[in-house]
């Protein structure tokens, strides 16, 4: 072990953990039920067919008829960065309105008709006017010209489409039943590896007892030969051959015990959660 890690082995070492052995509490029927519901392998695989069933929904819904309906409700608003310039604008309009209203009083007065009186100060903007623009052009963004509410709807029948509803749900059809057929493969293959993984470990507890009675009887024996030999009744070969004995049964005791939890763990792979 310690080469394994690349590490001098120290001096003394004492492996304090205990590797217990205990007969499993629970049965094969509820193992197999709770690697049915749990593990994720199976899981996976029935959400897949589940997602295959509703593919095969949309693509039956090609078949139906389909209503569209949009509306829309918009306003515009804009409005001068410079006032000043809707001022000089109305300034700019007076006077050639004032120009104009000169040019055909000029005209009327020449033939003895009545003057237009141009310069009554129609075509002077006054500051209350001038004020009164610039408040006006204040319209962005909450000031905007609303457009009617539009309602648009569309029905849409489907008749013949060159036979590719009918393509998409076979193929979908065809997706789910496969999807289908992976979770029975699946759910067979979990029931078979958990069925081995259950009697592998109860084979590996009766093999741990057996080995511990093994080595029990193995100690005794070599506790026999030495107190034959110690009293003259038996050879030291006899000895070595006992302890010899013992110490093959220690190892096969381990081994089981090691066989033990490696089977555990399959199992608990195979149901796809802890089971201790």
């Amino acid at each position: 072990m310690f080469q394994q890690i690349g590490i001098q082995p120290p001096n003394a070492v004492d492996l304090a953990t205990t590797f217990a052995v205990a007969k499993p509490t629970f049965a094969l029927d509820s193992v197999l039920d709770l690697a049915r519901r749990v593990n994720p392998a199976v899981r996976a695989l029935r959400e897949r067919e589940n997602a295959a069933g509703w593919n095969v929904r949309v693509a039956q819904s090609s078949y139906t008829p389909t209503l569209s309906l949009s509306t829309g409700w918009s306003g515009n608003s804009f409005q001068y960065t410079n006032s000043d310039f809707l001022v000089q604008r109305a300034i700019s309009g007076n006077l050639a309105g004032l120009a104009s209203c000169l040019t055909q009083d000029s005209i009327r007065t020449a033939v003895n008709m009545s003057s237009l009186n141009c310069n009554n100060g129609r075509f002077v903007l006054s500051d209350a006017q001038a004020a009164s623009i610039r408040e006006e052009n204040k319209t962005f963004p909450f000031k905007f010209q609303r457009a009617p509410l539009s309602l648009y709807a569309q029905l849409s029948i489907p008749i013949f489409d060159n036979y590719s509803r009918e393509q998409r749900v076979e193929q979908a059809a065809v997706d789910r039943d496969n999807a289908r057929l992976n979770v029975r493969s699946r759910e067979l293959q979990t029931t078979a590896d958990v069925t081995l993984g259950y009697l592998n470990l109860v084979t590996a507890v009766r093999t741990v007892e057996l080995q511990e009675v093994n080595a029990q009887k193995a100690r005794e024996e070599l506790t026999y030969a030495q107190e034959r030999y110690r009293v003259g009744a038996a050879t030291f070969l006899d000895v070595t051959t006992s302890s010899g004995a013992f110490v093959q049964a220690q190892v096969d005791r381990v081994n089981a015990i090691y066989e033990y939890h490696r089977a555990y763990a399959a199992l608990e792979a195979a149901v796809g959660r802890p089971l201790r």
